[in-house]
């Protein structure tokens, strides 16, 4: 089953923690091209008592954050960090 896009979720800074798996450690990328509709992130967001991976949706120059909530993708609505960049693939 395909997760749906749903309303969009905001948060506060303290609810996104860093949780990187072991290929964002060895500096390797989930693809070759480095695009993908679910590309995870070294983040993990802490919404409603669980922590949800955070994943990106990215193709050409731009993506969209977003974590899944009941078979519900939620894209983040301030996903700036505060450089003002989108810093969640690293």
């Amino acid at each position: 089953m395909t997760a749906r896009w749903g309303l969009g979720l905001h948060y506060t800074e303290d609810q996104l923690v860093e949780r990187p798996l072991w290929w964002h450690n060895a500096g390797l990328t989930q693809t070759a091209s480095g695009y993908g509709s679910r590309l995870t992130t070294s983040r993990m967001l802490q919404h409603g008592g669980r922590m949800y991976r955070v994943y990106c949706y990215c193709y050409s120059n731009s993506g969209t954050c977003y974590v899944i909530i009941k078979s519900e993708r939620r894209p983040l609505q301030n996903w700036i960090d505060r450089d003002g960049w989108c810093d969640a693939i690293r």
